[in-house]
């Protein structure tokens, strides 16, 4: 019983921030990921940070980029919204979570 309640705790923990859907960066996050080519097929880092901001040139602010963005799957992870494809460095949007999401436009 211990062993449980330390595991939802561990998970509880996890999670740094929530995820609100109508701030714009958490809208346009969670409207990228809701996108028809991410839920059909898996996508990496790159797939998502390509949704969020484009090409970019600068190799400094593409590095700063992508370190974001791994901290955003990271926290759509946490919150069941993506599962990790094992021995891949993608992911796939559960077919749960897609339903749930919320998009609002202002």
């Amino acid at each position: 019983m211990t062993g449980l309640i330390a595991a939802t705790q561990l998970a509880a923990a996890s999670i740094s921030s929530s995820l609100n859907p109508f701030s714009p960066e958490d809208a346009q996050l969670l409207e990228a990921v809701n996108d028809a080519k991410f839920t059909v097929a898996d996508f990496c880092n790159a797939d998502l940070r390509q949704a969020l901001y484009g090409n970019l040139r600068d190799v400094a602010l593409e590095k700063k980029r992508a370190n974001k963005v791994t901290r955003l799957i990271r926290l759509l992870r946490a919150h069941g919204l993506l599962i990790k494809i094992s021995k891949a460095n993608r992911y796939d949007v559960r077919k749960k979570g897609s339903s749930g999401f919320i998009m609002g436009k202002g």
